[in-house]
């Protein structure tokens, strides 16, 4: 059953705006100063992540290319044992994700094999040890974790499947709500009270994409049962008449401190929730979900001004290019022309912001009234640069896996 509406016109490559060459080219240039001393290693801010964007650029432009995959590679399995953490964003499991797309089928010999496995058992001991602790966190808690272990196969091993399965169940009945509205409540930290996340980012809609994944080829009933619990709290507390359906977060101990005014962002806000849920009805063929997820992102198509919607830069996690890439993933998800409107707009937004400003020569962050040069996929100009090479050039790296929104 198909649940796009009949009257939903496809949405084609050439649907989508072309971006000028010169502008990717620069980006590629700036990077290519950056990789031979860049300390950071990880996936969403470091070497690893800027790597899949090199590599894409390299294919994309044979002739004009220096070859900095390589180098990628060869810092990375040089400087591997330094890494300091597990965590997806910057720590072993992110920047092994990375290499296992940086190389060839060719170059994955017996070590890689063994490199890999000795990985796999550190991320379900991290697992294990993030569940325990509630650390429901994606980027750099149980969520980064499962992400991990769900692309790296280890599912498909009956040694790694059975202890990863309990330390899930285990997760699951940590999750709080009434009958048919589950949430996870985030401990306590550096004196913020318990609190519902309602961001990909960090929070429970993170876990509506992996369960969804595992859901699609296990039968784990406890999945579908947190699934169906997460969906109706969801649902619960959607509001259509205020500027954003969810807010960043609840307190369930105050919940008149709720405000519906969340960012509209990757990492915070409708849209990537939407999409999750358009994408599960999808799959167990839910047409009043999908119904109900659609009507969300189109509330969140609307949403145009860059300033009262918090969208900061042009970077991927709270810029205009995350919001392109998302929209233009909704609408090759529905086939509406609303979100490719939307993608265009935020694409053209990004293009001119690049163009008038001086983000070719330097591209620089704020953050806690600090500003720092960011040249990640996450925050900085490689997410720019993937972004915008994909509205000009088929992308074969799924760079945007880890974000759970083309998952």
């Amino acid at each position: 059953m198909n649940l796009k509406s009949p009257t939903a016109k496809e949405v084609t490559d050439s649907s989508v705006p072309h971006v000028p060459e010169f502008i990717l080219s620069a980006i590629y240039q700036q990077l290519s100063q950056v990789v031979p001393t860049w300390s950071e290693l990880g996936l969403m801010g470091g070497i690893s992540g800027i790597g899949l964007f090199l590599k894409e650029y390299e294919r994309a432009f044979p002739g004009q290319s220096q070859n900095l995959t390589q180098l990628v590679k060869e810092r990375l399995i040089e400087e591997v044992n330094s890494i300091g953490s597990l965590d997806l964003s910057d720590g072993l499991m992110g920047v092994t994700w990375a290499l296992n797309h940086l190389f060839d089928p060719s170059e994955k010999d017996e070590d890689w094999k063994d490199f890999e496995r000795e990985v796999i058992e550190l991320a379900i001991s991290n697992f294990e040890q993030n569940c325990q602790e509630r650390n429901t966190d994606y980027l750099y808690g149980a969520g980064g974790d499962l992400f991990f272990l769900i692309e790296s196969g280890a599912l498909d091993f009956e040694e790694y499947e059975n202890r990863i399965r309990a330390t899930l169940a285990l997760l699951i009945e940590q999750m709080q709500g009434e009958e048919g509205k589950a949430y996870f409540l985030s401990p306590p930290k550096h004196g913020v009270a318990p609190l519902i996340n309602l961001g990909i980012a960090h929070g429970m809609p993170a876990y509506v994409a992996l369960f969804s994944r595992i859901s699609s080829w296990k039968n784990w009933s406890e999945v579908d049962h947190a699934l169906t619990g997460m969906k109706g709290f969801m649902q619960s507390i959607a509001r259509f008449d205020q500027p954003s359906c969810f807010p960043y977060s609840i307190e369930p101990d105050n919940p008149e401190k709720t405000s519906y005014d969340s960012r509209l962002a990757w990492c915070y806000g409708d849209p990537g929730i939407a999409l999750q849920w358009i994408r599960q009805a999808e799959l167990t063929q839910d047409t009043d979900t999908y119904d109900w997820a659609l009507n969300i992102a189109l509330h969140a198509s609307l949403r145009r001004d860059k300033q009262k919607n918090g969208l900061v830069d042009p970077a991927f996690c709270h810029g205009t290019v995350g919001m392109a890439h998302l929209f233009q993933l909704l609408a090759k998800q529905t086939d509406r022309e609303e979100f490719l409107e939307a993608s265009n707009h935020w694409i053209q937004h990004t293009v001119k912001d690049i163009q008038t400003g001086e983000l070719l020569q330097r591209f620089t962050i704020t953050h806690n009234g600090e500003t720092m040069e960011d040249y990640g996929i996450l925050t900085g100009i490689a997410g720019i640069g993937m972004t915008l090479l994909g509205q000009n050039h088929s992308i074969q790296v799924p760079w945007d896996h880890p974000f759970l929104i083309n998952y």
